[in-house]
């Protein structure tokens, strides 16, 4: 009705269309106090929708739990655009530890904003315990070239290279079969071999690791202790 889409509908312009944030809402309008049930329903169906059938009911429980107890309902959701123009038409689904994105066009790689996954190791067990062993294998052979500058990954060897770009499709296994087949597609894209990776420890908390991988297709930020947050940019069409 009028008042939902006042409080929802916004330009496709709008800045918050490519805000990201492990904990944030891109809006006041809760879910579960803006919409109907059967539009909860919808929004629960599109936000299982976006992941693979194997980690869909893995990836709500962990929403759910983290959101307290309304659930879902205390996640926010802003649709930008129209959907008569597909192109310029996004879903957003906020919370903590939760950004999807999804577009009218389809596709992971149309969105123009980042997309996060996080929480704790028992529902990403797989992608954070291959992102540490990552993150050991490089900042042990790189650790005299690491720090506050970033590491080109045209300096790296070839099978360090292979260890990065292997990573992406089991830290992303979450998502639907048609956005991880963007991915793996676009890891072949020459804009791929300019990338620059930086490495970081927490001194205070060796359990404390994160990296970053950056280039004019890419953005990509891991973390895989204490708990994983990880989160994608596909850029320029990739």
């Amino acid at each position: 009705d009028r008042k939902q889409r006042g409080a929802v509908v916004l330009p496709f312009d709008d800045p918050r269309r490519v805000v990201m944030a492990s904990d944030w809402s891109i809006n006041a309008h809760r879910i579960d106090r803006t919409f109907r049930a059967s539009q909860q329903q919808m929004i629960r169906d599109i936000f299982m929708g976006l992941h693979s059938p194997e980690y869909a009911p893995a990836m709500m429980a962990q929403v759910e739990q983290e959101s307290g107890n309304r659930g879902l309902g205390r996640c926010t959701v802003a649709m930008f655009g129209s959907p008569r123009q597909p192109d310029r038409f996004e879903f957003v689904l906020t919370g903590h530890h939760v950004t999807r994105r999804c577009s009218g066009a389809g596709g992971l790689c149309k969105l123009g904003g980042p997309i996060s996954l996080g929480g704790t190791q028992r529902v990403y067990r797989r992608s954070a315990g291959l992102g540490h062993r990552l993150f050991e294998r490089l900042t042990h052979e790189l650790e005299p070239r690491m720090g506050a500058k970033p590491v080109a990954t045209t300096k790296l060897r070839d099978d360090q290279k292979q260890l990065v770009l292997d990573a992406m499709p089991m830290v992303f296994a979450p998502l639907r079969s048609s956005d991880m087949r963007q991915v793996i597609r676009h890891i072949g894209d020459p804009r791929w071999q300019a990338m620059q990776l930086s490495a970081f420890r927490n001194t205070e908390d060796p359990a404390g690791e994160a990296w970053q991988i950056e280039g004019p297709a890419i953005a990509w930020y891991f973390r895989s202790k204490p708990y994983l947050h990880t989160w994608l940019e596909l850029r320029g069409g990739a």
